[in-house]
């Protein structure tokens, strides 16, 4: 009989079955417990290149690099600001 062996008594008792991928999937098992997956960084939003400024004064204290314009959105009221430094 395929799978059972003499126990020695006269009756059949079954084999240990042993699988040869068995050491395998442990260390898989293993592996994956340990994983983490890549902490992922936050990008800062921007409204599709507007930025928001907090009232008038935000706007003229925010700097602006030389030869380059913005538009700012005023967060306190319905308004905006364009500033040029060129």
């Amino acid at each position: 009989m395929a799978g059972y062996m003499n126990n020695g008594y006269g009756g059949y008792a079954p084999t240990p079955y042993y699988n040869p991928l068995q050491p395998q999937m442990d260390r898989l098992a293993q592996m994956q417990s340990q994983y983490q997956p890549p902490q992922q960084t936050q990008i800062p939003q921007t409204n599709q290149g507007i930025l928001w400024v907090q009232g008038e004064a935000g706007a003229k204290s925010y700097l602006v690099a030389p030869n380059t314009s913005v538009l700012l959105m005023d967060s306190e009221e319905s308004r905006f600001f364009y500033k040029d430094n060129g």
